[in-house]
């Protein structure tokens, strides 16, 4: 039973936290790949692997849990009938709703996108893997809607016409600022803003470069700007980190982000010249002496 087991270790703990690691910047499906093969020729291997994913299922940092849910949904799809039963067991109904009930919007967002797609796949094929098609059939029936799976952030970015306006002359000094501070302090060139007022809400500024080829020039750091907040709070990036949803932001260590929402301890919301997005909170440091963000890289 994986309540029972939960507590205890298993042949796949170093593996399974090695492909969800906190500090991942990407999935890596050579590892992904290599810990299925491992579960189909070890005696016993899917349930002491799903044993092992249940505690990242649970971890606090929710890019550890993304992460796993991808995990999940590959050994589902490569690891065959015998791991497919284990993830068909009323434990493992338990523990799914137990992760549901406790998750951020974005993980819950994944994990009934990975059970529609169970449900109405593989799993409604037999009769002994029933349980995944009644618990997509519960949920639905408490309220639960799986119609759309992406994330709240995606909709109300598709729904705003023009997401790259800036709507005051303060907040535009802040970007401006920031942007300049991160060009300066992450190692980039420096070059003037273009206020352009091609497009954009009415009574709005654009602090937009050209985009064609020869103007939008990434190796010098000239980029677009997206709307934010006056937040003044600023960090610096301790590590790269790279978008992998298209709501998360992509920075390099030693740059400058200006800190937009940090009510969650985990996933804080910023911006650079790059865009806006989410990011682990603990990537970064609000402490800008340069010693600091050098120690903590090495």
């Amino acid at each position: 039973m994986l309540g029972s087991l939960f507590g205890s270790s298993s042949l796949f703990d170093t593996e399974v936290e090695r492909v969800t690691d906190e500090k991942n910047k990407r999935e890596d499906w050579g590892l992904i790949m290599d810990l299925c093969d491992r579960v189909k020729a070890t005696p016993n291997g899917s349930k002491e692997c799903l044993k092992s994913m249940s505690k990242r299922l649970n971890h606090p940092d929710p890019h550890v849990v993304m992460q796993c849910i991808t995990l999940l949904d590959a050994c589902v799809n490569n690891c065959g009938k015998s791991f497919m039963l284990e993830v068909a067991s009323r434990d493992f109904e338990n523990e799914f709703r137990k992760i549901l009930s406790k998750s951020q919007p974005k993980v819950q967002n994944r994990l009934w996108c990975v059970l529609r797609k169970w449900a109405e796949g593989d799993f409604k094929k037999e009769s002994q893997f029933s349980l995944i098609p009644s618990l997509y059939n519960s949920l639905k029936q408490e309220g639960v809607d799986f119609s759309g799976g992406e994330d709240v952030r995606k909709k109300q970015a598709l729904s705003n016409p023009n997401p790259n306006a800036v709507f005051s002359q303060e907040e535009e000094d802040d970007i401006a600022k920031a942007i300049q501070l991160s060009l300066v302090e992450g190692g980039g060139s420096s070059k003037s803003l273009s206020n352009n007022n091609n497009s954009g809400a009415k009574g709005s500024t654009s602090l937009y470069p050209s985009t064609t080829d020869e103007n939008l020039n990434i190796g010098s750091k000239e980029a677009l700007v997206v709307k934010t907040s006056s937040s003044k709070l600023k960090a610096r990036a301790l590590y790269d980190f790279e978008a992998v949803d298209d709501n998360e932001l992509t920075f390099k260590a030693g740059e400058i982000v200006l800190i937009l929402d940090n009510s969650d301890t985990n996933w804080w919301k910023g911006s650079n010249y790059r865009g806006e997005g989410l990011f682990p909170s603990n990537f970064v440091t609000t402490d800008l002496d340069d010693s600091v963000g050098e120690e903590k890289r090495r």
